[in-house]
């Protein structure tokens, strides 16, 4: 096979895992905000009022946690919805890096199942 017929295949594959992956992590969308979730909402709102984590409020999580919770809302909005979506593109982002990386390394029939795991 050809370099540029495997990259074809290659990047048939990278999206068939997306797609097998989107199907496995869509009920990410339905879950609630667990308790940790609101926490770090709370603080990364704080954070676009101009307050400071450890100073104006308080959780033992690192503080960057919290920055990415300000940047979803200042992006997205405050809506439960919102954290659940970027969770999820989030978590196709991190699949697409498990994919690539499991291509290299052992081809993408195995990246298939390495992505398929890490939805799982």
């Amino acid at each position: 096979m050809s370099n540029t017929q495997q990259e074809a295949v290659s990047k048939k594959a990278t999206v068939f895992a997306l797609m097998v992956c989107v199907l496995l992590l869509l009920p990410v969308l339905a879950y609630r905000m667990g308790l940790d979730q609101g926490v770090f909402a709370y603080i990364g709102s704080r954070m676009l009022d101009g307050q400071l984590p450890y100073r104006d409020t308080w959780d033992h999580a690192f503080p960057g946690v919290m920055l990415i919770h300000a940047v979803e809302m200042l992006l997205f909005g405050k809506q439960v919805y919102m954290f659940r979506l970027f969770d999820l593109l989030w978590q196709l982002a991190t699949v697409w890096f498990v994919f690539r990386i499991s291509t290299r390394l052992a081809g993408w029939p195995a990246a298939l199942l390495a992505a398929g795991v890490y939805c799982l």
